[in-house]
């Protein structure tokens, strides 16, 4: 945000009387906590010819800072009343996203879902991606606050959406194993952990997420029916590859929480080493 503010402030030295510059030079500043000098060059660009919607884009920006997140959503809507310009609109319906996600109250996180739903008609398909990794946060966050399943199947559905629209990276497969996990459905579970290692054989984590089903389901059986084995090999491939993709001073716990399931295994006489 200060390389941005420095940016703009250059560029209104040539282009002073441009006064979209002005519009995200303030929300810049925004970010920055300068409050004040947002305000100040808010006001200035009112007297310049700033459209209306961008007037409302900044003090909306301006309202989530202070808190007043009801009154932000209010700006966005007013954004989204004012322009066809779907850069803006996707920008007024993420930002406003985010103030209700700011109230924390489950009654708003579902203001939100339906807020982000229509956004989702609204939008070209084209900017429509972080509407639905919004969607799916906030159905996760939901599932956290009121620990009822069916928001996590939702944030299912909804990131199995990402995936079919050829949007997905590899932890859009690594959230959906999770969530199958946190459902207790372990046989999807598993089948998304091996289409991941099939969609992301070199990611560490396809392997990881491979192990942990594998121990899950291999913990469900009786003792004298439980084999290890296949989980000792996606361990040992997640840690060669992890070796491989992060440097010696950054560590992931759920890597070392499979380290020291591995270590217990071959402990307790169940792997040999």
């Amino acid at each position: 945000y200060e390389q941005a503010q420095w940016y703009y402030k250059r560029a209104l030295d040539y282009r002073g009387e441009n006064p979209l510059l002005y519009r995200d030079y303030a929300i810049s500043l925004i970010y920055l906590e300068q409050m004040d000098e947002a305000e100040r060059l808010l006001k200035e660009a009112e007297e310049k010819g700033m459209a209306q919607s961008d007037i409302f884009m900044v003090q909306g920006e301006l309202e989530r800072a202070f808190g007043n997140y009801e009154e932000a959503v209010s700006c966005f809507s007013k954004v989204l009343a004012e322009t066809e310009d779907n850069y803006m609109r996707e920008r007024a319906y993420i930002i406003a996203s985010k103030a209700f996600a700011d109230i924390g109250t489950k009654e708003a996180l579902l203001m939100d879902t339906e807020w982000l739903k229509e956004a989702a008609k609204e939008l070209p398909m084209s900017r429509r991606l972080l509407i639905y990794e919004r969607l799916a946060e906030e159905y996760i966050t939901l599932g956290e606050l009121t620990s009822q399943p069916a928001y996590y199947e939702q944030a299912v559905t909804t990131l199995q959406g990402i995936v079919e629209m050829g949007w997905d990276t590899f932890l859009t497969y690594s959230n959906i194993v999770v969530l199958y996990q946190r459902i207790s459905d372990m046989e999807a579970a598993r089948m998304w952990a091996e289409k991941m290692c099939e969609r992301y054989p070199e990611q560490y984590a396809s392997y990881m997420r491979l192990a942990f089903t594998e121990l899950e389901q291999q913990s469900t059986k009786p003792e004298n029916e439980r084999d290890y084995e296949n989980f000792a090999g996606y361990y040992k491939k997640a840690l060669e590859r992890y070796k491989k993709q992060t440097s010696g001073n950054i560590t992931n716990s759920e890597m070392q929480l499979l380290e020291n399931a591995y270590q217990q295994l071959t402990d307790g006489g169940w792997l040999k080493e």
